[in-house]
């Protein structure tokens, strides 16, 4: 923060530069989370781990198991 501030010698820049990088770290966890739960979806399917990480919910028609598994 303070190799920024020298830089560009503003407090502005260097607020907006971290929340820009804040920004990108909750999309690429945004992403890495949506991925994740589709793959143990399909491992699912196909039983290369357990089924039951298959299978969709009957109202919401979401794989609530695999999304459940890989929340954090």
């Amino acid at each position: 923060m303070v190799a920024f501030k020298r830089a560009f010698g503003s407090d502005l820049i260097v607020r907006v530069i971290i929340l820009a990088a804040l920004l990108s770290l909750l999309k690429v966890f945004n992403a890495n989370f949506l991925t994740a739960s589709r793959m143990v979806f399909a491992l699912g399917r196909r039983e290369m781990i357990p089924s039951r990480l298959g299978t969709i919910h009957a109202r919401f028609h979401s794989p609530y198991h695999a999304v459940l598994f890989c929340v954090p």
